[in-house]
């Protein structure tokens, strides 16, 4: 900000000098004489006087030096404001916490090929949430921390329905997600004990294409799950939802505990046991091959000692090329412990292309999927989804905006349907 008392106290300096230059050509330009010369008292009061000026402007060099430093940091702080000081801390100063999460809105649009209707919508695909983490060292390797995670997610893409006039808020509560406790190390690997990801949760998910927020293997549990097939040619329902055709059979969360192997080369085996005696098991592997990304990841789910009786086998891989090109695919299949019940299966294929530079403020993503069932809602049925994405990035903000549309179509025995238009747009936002 200016000062003022700057400006004057710079003017009375220019003064100053000036009269001191007047004073000194004054001095110069007296006659030599005797009554001048001899007076070595005035000369003496001259000397003393140009003496206290160079001082003074001494003293006024330093005042303007501090003032042009007091102005540039005044203006640096202007126009780079420090960031506010993080407000999470700890009860106890041995453990770290960390607070993060995610708002993921959408405007979701949908056509049975009767009716049309646009919801706003939470997206299914990765829901609204907050997590608190703990965590401390025990010794140099060795860790141990919680997790408590909740999701607060009102009318999800998921629950939907074409018709309805009022959200669907079944889920607007507060909702658990993880509460746990764990104990980690590089040597030995990691303990989890308590709500959380069984072993082979996200085992169908391997993607390099950066638009899995909007387009993952697991749509069809996703978006649009509860929307109802028409009967082809009339407004009658066929009884068969999207849910009922295209599952990925991806395992999720449970009471459980779990352990994972430290990583051996790029490689991380995974085990759990859960309520119920459900048993999971997993690998993954991750790792750079000259320049290209690979990753695949493989599950079992033994879940033959529930009423339900079934089993799961599922996996994903995918490559992704320096360039930006990124291929990755899903296979699942459920097994079910019941007589004249065929095993139901999806196929599922992504090409992927990131750009990291076609805009200044993050990476630009595209992809285009396509996914095949059998046997899902009932013997010898069918289904088949296409789906287009694009996804940017806004990475100062930590937020994705995304865009997306799509088909479901289903093949169910004696029972011609209409095909279900999809279409969303919407943003995640992450703190």
């Amino acid at each position: 900000m200016f000062n003022p008392g700057g400006e004057r106290r710079v003017k009375w300096m220019r003064a100053l000098l000036l009269g001191t230059a007047l004073a000194s050509a004054a001095v110069i330009a007296l006659p030599i004489g005797n009554s001048v010369a001899g007076d070595a008292e005035d000369i003496a009061a001259l000397k003393k006087e140009n003496a206290e000026l160079r001082e003074l402007v001494k003293g006024l060099a330093q005042d303007m030096k501090a003032l042009k430093e007091t102005v540039n940091k005044t203006a640096e702080a202007v126009a780079a404001p420090k960031a506010p000081a993080k407000m999470a801390s700890s009860g106890n100063e041995n453990v770290a916490v960390t607070v993060s999460g995610h708002v993921n809105r959408m405007l979701f649009y949908a056509d049975d090929g009767d009716q049309a209707q646009t919801f706003n919508a939470d997206n299914k695909v990765s829901m609204s949430r907050l997590n608190v983490t703990g965590k401390g060292k025990i010794d140099d390797d060795l860790s141990a921390g919680a997790t408590l995670e909740v999701e607060l997610a009102s009318n999800r893409s998921s629950s939907v329905t074409i018709g309805q006039e009022t959200e669907n808020n079944s889920g607007a509560s507060l909702t658990e997600r993880k509460s746990e406790v764990f104990v980690e190390s590089k040597q030995f690997g990691k303990l989890s004990l308590g709500q959380g990801s069984v072993a082979s949760d996200g085992v169908s998910d391997t993607d390099f294409s950066g638009t899995s927020v909007i387009a993952p293997s697991s749509l069809g549990t996703d978006i649009g799950t509860a929307l109802l097939f028409r009967l082809e040619g009339t407004s009658t329902s066929s009884g068969r939802t999207v849910g009922n055709l295209f599952d990925n059979f991806d395992a999720g969360r449970a009471d459980r505990i779990r352990y994972d192997s430290p990583d051996l080369m790029g490689l991380v085996l995974s085990a759990s046991y859960a309520d119920a005696d459900i048993a999971d098991y997993a690998a993954r592997f991750a790792k750079d091959v000259g320049g290209y990304k690979v990753a695949a990841a493989i599950g079992y789910d033994d879940s033959t000692n529930q009423a339900t009786g079934l089993s799961t086998i599922n996996g994903s891989a995918g490559v992704k090329a320096p360039f930006g090109t990124s291929l990755q695919g899903t296979y699942s299949e459920r097994n079910f412990e019941t007589a004249n019940r065929d095993n139901a299966t999806l196929w599922y294929i992504k090409l992927g292309q990131e750009f990291p530079t076609l805009v200044p403020f993050g990476v630009t993503a595209f992809s285009i999927d396509h996914a095949q069932t059998a046997d899902q809602a009932l013997n010898d049925s069918e289904g088949d989804w296409w789906n287009f994405a694009a996804v940017q990035t806004i990475k100062k903000l930590a937020t994705e905006l995304y865009f997306n549309v799509g088909r479901y179509s289903a093949d169910i025995p004696s029972t011609p349907t209409e095909d279900i238009f999809i279409a969303g747009v919407g943003a995640r936002v992450k703190f």
